[in-house]
């Protein structure tokens, strides 16, 4: 699959500090304030709500690899994983930006 990144600013996920709903995903868990290391979420179409992924990334993207929870949906193609970086602001993480596009190799859990 590919995988791409995004934070909680406006640019990724249109939603002001002031919104009731910023950070807040499909399952209802709250991102805000929280790190990648803290979350290891990923929002996908392609598998269900709460499903468990091990992800295995090149050496580029390397500090990625590990278990996520599928915890959001987004509007992108069903084989692309999004990948939480963290919450920043309101201004794009640099990390999500520089994060790129990249080939993942995925395997379910459960």
């Amino acid at each position: 699959m590919e995988a791409t990144a995004y934070d909680l600013s406006i640019q990724s996920c249109g939603k002001s500090y002031s919104n009731p709903t910023r950070g807040i995903t499909r399952d209802g868990y709250n991102l805000n304030r929280k790190s990648h290391s803290e979350t290891w979420v990923v929002s996908s179409n392609k598998f269900p709500l709460g499903t468990k992924l091990q992800l295995e990334f090149p050496e580029s993207h390397n500090k990625y690899s590990g278990v996520y929870t599928v915890r959001d949906t987004g509007n992108f193609d069903m084989n692309v994983l999004d990948v939480y970086i963290g919450d920043s602001g309101e201004d794009v993480h640099q990390e999500a930006i520089e994060f790129g596009r990249v080939e993942v190799k995925v395997l379910v859990l459960e």
